[in-house]
């Protein structure tokens, strides 16, 4: 057979990749281990096979390596893996730090101002008479069936509260209106002995010409025990 214009491959040559590709065998490898890992990790009737294959994987990469490709430039190629993996693992570390230090100062935050730990435990239920409510106002707003509610809470009970339900009914002179009423729920801490004011739009009203109103509180929790 006649060669033209290239050199005649030699008898068993194997394969000599250059510094490129063996980067992209890396990353590809890498990539497969950590699909397989994350795969072995969800599912544990299969978690074996997976982490049998992700090692497969990196070994395969490993072995490609340090075959004799003389092409390849491989202090490159370590730096081009290792630097890009370190950099991926120190972001992961670094927003893992930060959600768990953020929930951390939020829990130290909740235990200064409420005295216990609001995520451990169920919501403390506060009766509702040791809540006090004063300077109530509803006024109707030019929109039908919308008003805005203000006034003022004072926690009169040994713990501190997260959220009130507040029942508010309209009535026609002494009669009942067609509104059946409207549940307005406020998620407001208020420490021990202390007061503190609201203001919300509140929908599902109807105003006759001459109206009253009454309100309620009917549910109250505290932080959790």
């Amino acid at each position: 057979m006649l060669w033209v214009g290239a050199a005649r491959p030699k008898p068993n040559q194997r394969m000599d990749l250059n510094t490129k590709q063996l980067i992209v065998v890396w990353y590809a490898s890498l990539a497969v281990a950590f699909v397989l890992t994350a795969h072995g990790l969800e599912n544990p009737s299969s978690r074996p096979v997976s982490l049998i294959f992700a090692i497969a994987a990196v070994a395969a990469a490993s072995i490609i390596s340090f075959a004799p490709n003389r092409s390849a430039r491989k202090r490159i190629v370590a730096l081009g893996v290792l630097i890009p993996v370190l950099l991926v693992a120190g972001a992961v570390a670094y927003v893992v730090w930060r959600s768990e230090y953020s929930d951390a100062a939020e829990v130290a935050r909740q235990q200064k101002e409420f005295g216990v730990d609001p995520f451990r435990g169920l919501p403390a239920i506060i009766d509702p008479k040791d809540l006090e409510l004063f300077d109530m106002s509803l006024k109707p707003s030019p929109i039908p069936h919308e008003a805005w509610l203000t006034g003022r809470v004072r926690n009169k009970s040994s713990h501190a509260i997260q959220q009130f339900d507040l029942w508010i009914q309209i009535y026609d002179g002494g009669a009942k209106s067609d509104s059946a009423g409207t549940r307005v729920q406020f998620m407001l801490p208020v420490p021990v002995s202390e007061a503190k004011s609201f203001e919300t739009k509140v929908d599902g009203l109807r105003f006759p010409a001459e109206w009253t109103w009454k309100y309620e509180i009917y549910n109250s929790l505290g932080p959790s025990r």
